[in-house]
């Protein structure tokens, strides 16, 4: 009789197996968590953070440990085989050992996580015909965990031992005439888990998996179980509710609420919360917090692709900050490097050593100060805004392309008061760029020339206020700015505004609502110092704001500000790093000689206010630093970096200001090819394309599907340009700049 073997999974070497989801089978504790979890995460517990202690023996010592404990094994009758391991290879990442018979010991650099198996023919020789079931499976696991492998799995008094399930290592013979199969179990494995205080461990850190043959015989285990320390610090966790809005928000991929109704062929099957040990080269530098895994499979809407993904999500009210964790990161507002410098492969910084300097494609839309999203009653205009930014925002990363939203005080102000942080969003969650708007009035003169720091600080001293840089606002406001700013917002705004502008912002400096008859306190301030407090005063209001929302430190940069007064000197104040969306008002600062000919104030007023600036494409497309807005020119080790670029709005490119067509696309493409032909290769070049809110319609998603793909097929791909955020080209020109400074000082 002529059979032939199908081997639904190859036993050969005998590593990083693991049995399909049909062969697997859940204990009663794992089902348990998922319903409980599903209720009720952790019900809003507080629990004490843990810390995993490092290891007390090296790799290698602790292989020569358990190759001594495998003999114990082995006389024991534990094991049938093993033969004699030698180590055959060593490295900073484990150590391992081979015998002839074909038995594998590994040990990771931290030494407890570790996997042994024996010989593919030696557990072959030991297959069954029948499946042992899961009491069978946890008896003999717990044998040989409270046994011979007690001292390499410890258990602290607050620690519980759980069984989760098991998997089967399955082979079946089929004759092929007459199609009858027969299963031969090849192994069982099962599968433990770890409660700390009675609470669940989620994730690859502290389990257990113990093989054994078809006629019993432990054929294998796979350790990852480290010694907890629990700190003294508490972490209270979200209530159930909480949990799946942060899911919502942070999940890199849908995470779909069992109790919604939605595509049931897409359903989340495991749902476990409890401490997340993500495994031993993931737990270094953090602590052990609180979080939920979600698991989720189903098929695609034809059924004919297997679709399944995997999400953690920390779900304490009070994130703990894990570096290796990138959810922690985007909640904390920290930026993720992808490269870092000891990284092998990464060649530092874009535009490295080895080649010319980088060219990025960058685009800016901005939420204006005019609109009227945090007045009453237009909650609708703000929602129809937050839409167009999250289509924009998916349609640009499913294609590749970075965006930049810089956001004014309306739209700012509208996502505190209906608690919808948009911004956070476009950066946390979709990898976009984030910064401010300032629409600041061009017509304030504060004193051309002047030095804005001497004179603020010498103005804090006159009005007997807090010191400049004591406090979170480092400015001051004079009466001629509250009286207007007050007037305009602060009678329309809820209690949670009122606490930020009043108590954290106005009340600190002493200042009144109403201020009085006279002016208050900058009342004995000549012009020019109150011009110039209230200039700084502009730029800082509208940068607090979009720091509550994304935190300071992803907030660098301010588009727009131009104007009489010295807006570089303003913005470094105000905290900025760097400026762009620069155009005609940004020439009203600059003495006569540094501008354009017939760039007079009287033509920027009346038609050249929004004209891109520098005029020259090869000036525009080169961010420079600059120590004053005298003139556009580059200061060496100027502080605020003039980040210009625009080549213009993308749905005008063919002459119209009408609706966004292919017409507009192919202009846009003609356009940046000549602003990267304008590059100087040894310095850093930039393109910004405008696109307004407006243009992000599902009508419009054809056509700028099309521009963002021929970016990507014409500039990108070949080498030739990167997308870029506003912020990520400053870091670029930063590291670029420190790099020629250390070429220029090398020996």
């Amino acid at each position: 009789m002529k059979t032939q073997t199908i081997k639904m999974m190859l036993a050969a070497g005998w590593i990083a197996l693991a049995a399909p989801a049909s062969e697997a089978e859940h204990s009663a504790y794992l089902k348990e968590q998922t319903e409980r979890s599903l209720q009720e995460a952790l019900a809003n517990e507080s629990v004490s953070l843990l810390a995993a202690r490092l290891p007390e023996s090296s790799a290698s010592e602790q292989l020569s440990s358990l190759r001594v404990r495998l003999n114990d094994l082995l006389t024991a009758g534990f094991l049938s085989e093993v033969g004699t391991l030698t180590v055959s290879d060593a490295d900073s990442d484990s150590v391992i050992a081979q015998s002839d018979s074909g038995a594998y010991l590994e040990v990771d650099e931290d030494a407890s996580v570790f996997r042994f198996r024996i010989g593919a023919a030696t557990a072959r020789a030991e297959a069954s015909a029948t499946r042992l079931d899961l009491d069978e499976l946890e008896m003999l696991g717990r044998r040989v965990l409270v046994g011979p492998l007690a001292d390499y799995v410890p258990l602290s008094e607050a620690d519980g031992l759980v069984f989760l399930g098991s998997q089967y290592l399955i082979e079946d013979e089929a004759n092929i005439e007459t199609n009858e199969t027969t299963e031969r179990v090849v192994g069982h494995i099962a599968l433990f888990g770890r409660e700390v205080d009675g609470i669940f461990v989620v994730g690859p850190g502290s389990k257990l998996a113990l093989w054994f043959t078809g006629a019993g015989n432990l054929m294998g285990f796979d350790v990852n179980w480290p010694r907890y320390d629990r700190l003294a610090s508490m972490q209270t966790t979200l209530s159930i509710d909480d949990v799946w809005t942060r899911f919502a928000q942070y999940a890199e991929q849908e995470v779909p609420r069992p109790d919604e109704t939605g595509d049931a062929s897409i359903a989340t099957r495991r749902f476990e919360c409890g401490y997340v040990d993500l495994g031993a080269r993931k737990r270094r530098g953090a602590s052990i917090q609180a979080g939920c895994f979600a698991h989720v499979d189903g098929f695609s809407e034809d059924g004919a692709v297997r679709i399944a993904h995997a999400e953690v999500m920390p779900i304490g009210e009070t994130v703990e900050r894990d570096p290796n964790w990138p959810a922690t990161k985007a909640m904390r507002g920290e930026v993720s490097d992808p490269c870092p410098d000891d990284s092998p492969g990464c060649d530092g910084p874009p535009g490295s050593p080895s080649g010319p300097a980088p060219f990025f494609v960058t685009t800016m839309t901005h939420m204006e100060g005019g609109w009227a999203d945090a007045q009453p009653g237009r909650a609708s205009l703000f929602a129809k805004h937050a839409a167009q930014l999250r289509l924009g925002a998916k349609l640009a990363m499913l294609h590749d392309a970075t965006l930049t939203v810089e956001s004014e005080i309306p739209f700012s102000s509208a996502q505190i008061i209906y608690g919808d942080d948009v911004m956070a969003e476009l950066y946390d969650r979709y990898g976009h760029g984030v910064g401010t708007h300032c629409d600041i009035g061009p017509r304030i003169n504060a004193g051309t020339g002047t030095d804005y720091t001497a004179l603020m600080e010498s103005a804090v001293g006159l009005t007997g206020g807090p010191s400049l840089f004591d406090i979170g606002f480092e400015s001051t406001l004079t009466s001629t700015f509250l009286s207007a700013f007050a007037g305009l917002h602060l009678a329309n705004f809820p209690d949670a505004l009122v606490d930020l502008y009043v108590e954290d912002f106005l009340l600190a400096y002493g200042f009144s609502l109403t201020p009085a008859a006279g002016g208050g306190p900058g009342a004995s301030l000549g012009l020019t110092e109150r011009g110039v407090l209230d200039l700084v005063a502009e730029w800082r209001v509208r940068k607090v704001l979009v720091d509550e929302l994304v935190g300071a430190e992803n907030n660098l940069g301010c588009s727009g500000g131009g104007g009489l007064s010295d807006w570089v000197q303003a913005a470094e104040l105000a905290d900025f790093a760097y400026v762009d969306g620069i155009v005609g008002y940004h020439f009203l600062s600059t003495l006569p000689g540094a501008r354009p000919p017939g760039w007079t104030n009287p033509a920027i007023f009346t038609g050249l206010y929004h004209e891109p600036a520098p005029v020259l494409l090869e000036d525009r497309v080169h961010p420079v630093f600059l120590d004053d807005a005298l003139d556009l020119q580059e200061d060496l080790g100027g502080d605020v970096l003039m980040s210009p670029g625009s080549i213009g709005r993308l749905e005008s490119f063919d002459g119209t200001m009408g609706d966004l067509t292919l017409a507009d696309v192919a202009a846009a493409l003609a356009a940046l090819e000549d602003a990267v032909a304008a590059q100087n290769p040894t310095k850093v070049g930039k393109a910004t394309f405008y696109l307004p809110a407006a243009i992000f319609t599902v009508a419009n998603e054809p056509v700028l599907a099309e521009f963002f793909d021929e970016v990507q097929t014409r500039f990108v791909e070949p080498g030739r340009a990167s997308w870029a955020s506003q912020r990520e080209v400053y870091d670029a020109v930063v590291a670029w700049e420190d790099f020629k400074k250390r070429a220029a000082t090398a020996p």
